[in-house]
C-alpha cells in the first residue's frame, strides 16, 4: 500500500477535498497463475525508544510462518504529506485493518493458502482548506461518494497460493460484484493491497541464522500497479534482541533507496501507452520486529522523502512534488480460525 498509495494520492488529494463532500448521499478483475517478482519487504523506519547499539547473542533464524489453522489480522497505517508549489499542502491518513485465514492448499501442492480480506477502513483528507473523512464503520460515511467508492474494498476477497518457499505464486480474487465508482481514478485499498501486506512480512528475510550486527543486501523490482513498479535496493542488518512494550523481540534494521513510475490513474494512455509518474526515493531507513514466539513479523514501520514528477503535457515542465510519508504493519493477535 505504501508506495503506491503516496505516488497516486499527490494527484487526487485536492481533488477530492476540493468537492466538500457533503453526507448525502469495479471490482478487481480475478486474477491466476500470477507470479510476483516481489523480493523484498517494504521497507521501515526506526523507532526512537530503540536502543541503536547492536546486542550480542547467538545466530537467531528470523523466518516468519503462517500457521494453518490460524487467524492472522494486521492492521496498517499510513501518514502522507505532500507539498505542491502553487496549491498548497495536501495530507492523508488511511488505516485498513485484514485478516488472513491460513491453511493447506487444496491442490495438494507444498505452501500454504491465505484467504484475506479487508475489515475495517479509515481514510482523511486534507487539501486547500477542506478535509473529507470515511470510516467503514460509520453508516453515515459509506453513503457519500468517497463512502461509495471506498466500500467496494470491503466486499472483495482474496485467496493467496504460496510455494514452498513462502513466496505467492497465485491470486485469485471474489467477493461481491461492486457498480461503478463515482470517483473514477480515486486510488482503491483493495485485495492488491492484501497480497503486498503478505509480501511485506514474509519477504527479505536471510535464508540462514545471522548473529547480532551481520547483514545482507536485498535487491528486487516490486510492481505497484497494472504499468507501475519500484526498483528497491536495500541494506538489512540484524541488531540482535530488543525490548519493546514490555516484549522481547528480534530487531533488523534497513537502510536504501528506490525509484521507479506508476500509472497516472486521471488521464487516458497516449497510442494505448499510459501516462507516468517518476518518483525518487533517496533514503529509506527502517526496523522490523520479529516476534520468535509467534515466528511472525509483529511490527514493520517505515519513514519515506521523496519526490514525484507528474507529466505536464506537451510543452509543459513536469511538476515536481516533494513527499513525506510514514506507515506501519501491526500483527494485532494470533487466533485459531474458528
Amino acid at each position: 500500500m505504501a508506495l503506491a498509495a503516496s505516488v497516486l494520492l499527490a494527484s487526487q488529494i485536492g481533488e477530492v477535498a476540493a468537492q466538500r463532500v457533503s453526507r448525502t448521499g469495479q471490482p478487481e478483475p480475478a486474477r491466476r497463475g500470477e507470479e510476483p517478482n516481489l523480493d523484498v519487504p517494504d521497507i521501515t523506519s526506526p523507532d526512537n525508544d530503540m536502543a541503536r547499539g547492536v546486542v550480542q547473542g547467538p545466530a537467531q533464524e528470523l523466518k516468519p510462518r503462517f500457521q494453518p489453522g490460524c487467524t492472522y489480522r494486521f492492521v496498517n497505517e499510513l501518514e502522507v504529506k505532500l507539498q505542491f508549489p502553487v496549491r498548497g499542502p495536501r495530507e492523508a491518513k488511511i488505516e485498513q485493518q485484514s485478516r488472513f485465514d491460513a491453511g493447506i492448499r487444496r491442490d495438494g501442492k507444498p505452501g500454504m493458502s491465505l484467504k484475506g480480506r479487508t475489515e475495517r477502513l479509515k481514510v482523511e483528507m486534507k487539501a486547500m482548506g477542506e478535509s473529507v473523512s470515511y470510516d467503514s464503520l460509520d453508516a453515515v460515511d459509506r453513503q457519500t461518494p468517497l463512502g461509495q467508492h471506498l466500500n467496494q474494498s470491503l466486499t472483495q476477497w482474496v485467496e493467496l497460493k504460496l510455494n514452498e518457499e513462502d513466496r505467492i505464486v497465485s491470486e485469485e480474487v471474489g467477493g461481491r460484484q461492486a457498480t461503478a465508482s463515482p470517483l473514477e481514478g480515486f486510488p482503491q485499498f483493495g485485495t492488491s493491497d492484501l497480497g503486498q501486506t503478505v509480501a511485506v512480512v514474509l519477504q527479505g528475510m536471510p535464508d540462514t541464522a545471522v548473529r547480532p550486527g551481520e547483514s545482507w543486501v536485498v535487491k528486487g523490482v516490486k510492481r505497484l500497479t497494472e504499468t507501475g513498479e519500484v526498483t528497491l535496493d536495500i541494506l538489512c542488518r540484524f541488531r540482535g534482541e530488543v525490548t519493546h512494550e514490555h516484549n522481547r523481540f528480534m530487531q533488523i534494521d534497513l537502510t536504501g533507496e528506490a525509484s521507479g513510475d506508476v500509472a497516472l490513474p486521471t488521464q487516458e494512455p497516449e497510442g494505448g501507452e499510459p501516462v507516468l509518474m517518476a518518483f525518487q526515493v533517496p533514503t529509506l531507513i527502517g526496523k522490523i520486529l520479529y516476534d520468535p514466539l509467534e515466528q511472525m513479523v509483529r511490527l514493520s514501520e517505515q519513514t519515506v522523502n521523496m519526490t514525484v514528477e507528474i507529466p505536464g503535457g506537451p510543452g509543459v515542465a513536469p511538476l515536481v512534488v516533494p513527499i513525506q510519508q510514514k506507515s506501519t504493519i501491526q500483527l494485532l493477535h494470533v487466533v485459531p480460525t474458528p
